[in-house]
C-alpha cells in the first residue's frame, strides 16, 4: 500500500513542481526583461552587430548562447587597430525579447553564418573565423560542409560536446530528453552558472540573457 501511495505522488509532486518551476521563470525573466532597454527593432540597446576596422583580412567574430555582439566589444576594436576589418555578427533572434527569442534554431543560426561569410568573401581576399562556445559549434558545422568559406578559424570553448562534470546520475543529453518528455509547463530554465572572468573589469560589459528557452 506504501509503494502505491509513493508510486502515485511523484507524478503528483513532479507535475507541481513542473509548474511552480515555470511560473518563477516566467515571473524572474519577466521583471529581468522589464528593466532592459530595447531599440526600434526590438534588440537590446547595445548588442547590435556592427563593424569595425579596415584591411584586405576579414575576421568574422560570432558569439555564444544566451550572449550577443557584446562578447567582443574590446576584442573587435583591438583587432581593428592590427589593420584587421572586423565584423561582429548577431545570431538570429539573439537579444531579442523571450516572445520573439524562442524561435531561433539552428537552421537559421547556420544560414546567417553562411551569408556573413559570402558577403566577407566578395570583399576581402582572406576571411577568419573566430567563434565561442554555440557560434564555434555553429561554425564549424558549416565550414565542414563548406571549407572554402573562410580561410583559418579561432575556436573559443567550442560547444562540441557537454561536460558531464556537473551532471549527477545521467549524462547531459540524458536529462535534456528526459525533460523534453516530461516537463509539461516549463519553457524556460534558469542560467544556473555565473559569467566566470579572470578579468573581473570586463564583467560588468557582458550582456548575457537571464535565461534561455526550451
Amino acid at each position: 500500500m506504501l509503494f502505491l501511495l509513493l508510486a502515485a505522488a511523484v507524478p503528483v509532486i513532479w507535475v507541481g513542481g513542473d509548474l511552480v518551476y515555470s511560473l518563477l521563470m516566467k515571473r524572474r525573466y519577466a521583471r529581468w526583461e522589464a528593466g532592459i532597454e530595447w531599440d526600434a527593432d526590438g534588440v537590446r540597446r547595445g548588442c547590435r552587430e556592427c563593424s569595425v576596422g579596415q584591411g584586405d583580412t576579414a575576421v568574422l567574430l560570432i558569439h555564444g548562447f544566451a550572449d550577443a555582439p557584446t562578447l567582443y566589444q574590446r576584442m573587435a576594436p583591438a583587432l581593428a587597430e592590427k589593420g584587421f576589418a572586423c565584423r561582429v555578427m548577431r545570431l538570429p533572434h539573439f537579444a531579442t525579447p523571450m516572445d520573439d527569442y524562442r524561435r531561433t534554431d539552428a537552421a537559421q543560426w547556420r544560414e546567417a553564418v553562411r551569408l556573413e561569410l559570402r558577403q566577407l568573401r566578395r570583399r576581402h581576399p582572406r576571411v577568419i573565423v573566430v567563434a565561442h562556445s554555440l557560434g564555434a559549434a555553429v561554425a564549424v558545422d558549416y565550414l565542414a560542409d563548406d571549407p572554402t568559406a573562410a580561410d583559418a578559424a579561432v575556436l573559443l570553448a567550442p560547444l562540441l560536446a557537454v561536460s558531464d562534470r556537473r551532471s549527477p546520475l545521467l549524462s547531459p543529453g540524458a536529462w535534456q530528453r528526459t525533460f523534453d518528455h516530461t516537463l509539461i509547463f516549463t519553457d524556460r530554465v534558469g542560467m544556473l552558472f555565473s559569467p566566470n572572468l579572470r578579468d573581473q573589469q570586463a564583467l560588468p560589459l557582458m550582456k548575457t540573457d537571464a535565461s534561455t528557452a526550451n
